[in-house]
């Protein structure tokens, strides 16, 4: 495969930068098989004789590099009203479970949405994830997730954005406790 079927990603480094790198790895690759013998090395009339460094030691043909790509993965969730104009609704918990297909569901965090319907769960390993809205069912219909309620974070994918959709149900008469998100503590729901 040549090089010019890889795809450049990254901002910090122009394409025609990348051909002129590979062009001078390939001139280096084939002028050091040819030139083995040091002394003839040191008198080849077709390398300059400081092999591509300034005249103080330090390499001059260091170009920028692509920015690394992030570690740890985030998962963004917004809670929205199942009406017209999709109004956010803040103050509802959100609970991220980790998926495991051994052990099954792991609670890894749970926050209350913010004053535009936003949650946002960072430093995630890699893995699958499931995202859950806990609602009142004498309020709310079962929320749907879009695109779908389980996030896969992985090495090419470290971010991932779930919208839920909350329809208001016709009130009947509950008798239930307010929904409270699932977190050892009320202090960690925030």
């Amino acid at each position: 495969m040549d090089y010019k079927d890889y795809q450049c990603d990254s901002q910090g480094i122009e394409l025609n930068e990348l051909e002129e790198l590979f062009e001078d790895a390939r001139y280096n690759n084939y002028h050091h098989n040819h030139c083995d013998n040091h002394d003839h090395h040191n008198h080849c009339d077709h390398h300059d004789h400081n092999h591509g460094c300034c005249d103080d030691g330090r390499d001059c043909c260091k170009r920028p590099q692509p920015k690394p790509i992030p570690k740890k993965g985030t998962i963004e969730v917004q809670s929205l009203l199942g009406c017209s104009d999709g109004e956010p609704i803040s103050g509802m918990p959100i609970e991220l479970y980790k998926v495991d297909c051994n052990t099954g569901f792991e609670l890894v965090d749970c926050k209350y949405t913010d004053r535009c319907g936003k949650v946002c769960f960072k430093c995630l390993e890699d893995g699958l994830y499931a995202v859950k809205q806990p609602v009142d069912r004498c309020y709310f219909e079962a929320p749907e997730y879009y695109p779908c309620y389980e996030v896969c974070i992985s090495p090419r994918n470290k971010y991932a954005k779930v919208v839920i959709i909350n329809k208001l149900r016709d009130r009947e008469d509950c008798n239930r406790p307010p929904i409270r998100c699932r977190c050892n503590s009320e202090a960690s729901c925030q």
